[in-house]
């Protein structure tokens, strides 16, 4: 019974991975070819539903990337390519890539570097990819024409990225589920909905031998510190309980 279920699991994420990535990213090219005008010149209108059309199929291919992504780290498949990281550079150029999010919602972005050493051992990509989907996360549920608050510091064996925004605060309930793979929305007075990209983002951090606590700050503030320990393929050493998530309602 084990054996068919786990074929049957092996089955999808093939499906996932040839019959959906591969026409996706087949139709983005095309759309691509299109608006750079390869096939003729294209009307405003034209040119504005295409855009729409390849930022959807950007979407779902993103959803595939990060299921297929989920599953092999899941699976203990997932390859960790280890070189030295500038976790500030990582997070200026998650900033800029997602400036878009911060300008539709007039944020303000202040950044804090840390005034110690800030790079670890891991893999860049990944790394990028969880700091990535936090911040993109609290973009969402952040107040509009608020502030967002990313700030790095060493504490000797670790090092703490946190990332601060003015947004309604999290029941314990969402708190308790924040990184189940499925969590979703259930409140009717709240937009605070969290997806598998909040889940890759702790697999990516515990592959890490890292933490992620989530917590309610006064003045309607929601923290997510992403905790990493100084050293990853030596014996690190870290303070906190390794390969957790942890939720808890704290003050400043």
């Amino acid at each position: 019974m084990n054996k068919r279920i786990d074929d049957l699991k092996k089955n999808f994420i093939n499906t996932l991975n040839h019959d959906l990535k591969t026409p996706v990213l087949a139709q983005m090219r095309s759309l691509s070819l299109l608006l750079d005008g390869m096939f003729g010149s294209l009307s405003p209108e034209q040119e504005e539903i295409i855009k729409l059309t390849k930022e959807s199929c950007e979407a779902i291919l993103d959803m595939v990337s990060t299921t297929l992504l989920n599953y092999k780290f899941e699976n203990n498949e997932a390859v960790i390519n280890y070189e030295l990281v500038n976790l500030q550079e990582i997070i200026e150029e998650c900033c800029k890539d997602l400036d878009r999010g911060f300008k539709e919602k007039n944020l303000k972005i202040s950044l804090y570097p840390s005034c110690g050493y800030s790079f670890i051992q891991g893999d860049r990509e990944l790394l990028k990819m969880a700091v990535s989907n936090i911040i993109a996360n609290s973009i969402t549920y952040a107040y509009r024409n608020s502030e967002m608050c990313i700030k790095i510091r060493n504490t000797g064996l670790n090092i703490c990225i946190s990332i601060i925004n003015k947004g309604r605060q999290l029941s314990d309930e969402m708190l308790g589920s924040l990184f189940d793979y499925y969590a979703l929305n259930s409140s009717k007075n709240t937009k605070i909905g969290f997806g598998i990209k909040l889940y890759l983002a702790l697999q990516i951090v515990k592959a890490h031998l890292g933490g992620i606590v989530v917590r309610n700050n006064m003045h309607d503030e929601v923290v997510f510190d992403i905790i990493l320990p100084n050293s990853v393929k030596g014996s690190a050493v870290i303070p906190i309980a390794r390969n957790i998530m942890i939720s808890e309602n704290m003050s400043a």
